[in-house]
């Protein structure tokens, strides 16, 4: 036991800055959203924790991650759950939801890299794309095709508001929502590492004019 913690340590230390903070608040928030149903998946588990928590309220629960290091480590939070919850999670290697058939998942939860490129040097797994919000519309779509009729999905990401009216996440949303979904948007207490036009910094993305770390809650009609 105490080698395999040494390992685990091991594997750990690189995902760290996917957050620690965020994965215990996508703990909370997976406890207050995910209330019920047969099936949950973590889109992204990076440590597998969330996935393991979710095994005392689901019979079956998914952990998928692109990165191998990554599902090893989720791997092995398995392997320190109690047998009964052991025979619940199943970790995948996987590309977010490829693969995996639609309308089958009562809860679905990611934590997804959302921060921008230019401030996530060497840093890959906090990584959202060019303005942190590209890789996270990605699991939001393809999360969201997952859900079964009454289910649940949550995201922490960031919303972005733009000096020319746009806000991403709120568009992907309202499109949603055009599609017969639920959809609101609850803010976290986490800090964000934007800059916005206000601070007159070089940093900045361009026209941005406010951004908040949040959670977005998507539920499927029944």
């Amino acid at each position: 036991m105490a080698r395999r913690w040494l390992f685990y340590r091991f594997l750990i230390q690189p995902l760290k800055s996917h957050s620690t903070v965020s994965t215990r608040l996508l703990r909370d928030q997976a406890w207050k959203y995910g209330l019920y149903g047969k099936r949950a998946i973590d889109l992204g588990t990076g440590t597998g924790l969330v996935a393991a928590f979710l095994t005392s309220r689901y019979e079956t629960v998914v952990a998928t991650d692109i990165n191998q290091r990554a599902t090893q480590t989720a791997q092995l939070s398995r392997e320190l759950l109690p047998d009964s919850a052991k025979s619940r999670m199943h970790v995948v290697t996987n590309d977010i939801a490829a693969g995996l058939r639609p309308g089958t998942f009562d809860f679905v939860c990611i934590n997804s890299p959302w921060v921008p490129a230019h401030r996530a040097v060497g840093r890959i797994y906090s990584q959202g794309g060019e303005t942190g919000f590209e890789l996270p519309r990605r699991f939001i779509l393809e999360g969201t095709e997952l859900l079964a009729p009454g289910g649940t999905f949550i995201a922490l990401c960031a919303e972005l508001s733009f000096t020319d009216g746009s806000n991403p996440l709120r568009e992907l949303l309202d499109d949603l929502e055009q599609n017969g979904f639920a959809t609101f948007i609850e803010p976290t207490p986490a800090p964000h590492p934007f800059h916005t036009a206000a601070n007159g910094t070089a940093e900045t993305l361009p026209g941005l004019e406010t951004a908040r770390h949040v959670t977005a809650v998507v539920q499927r009609n029944p």
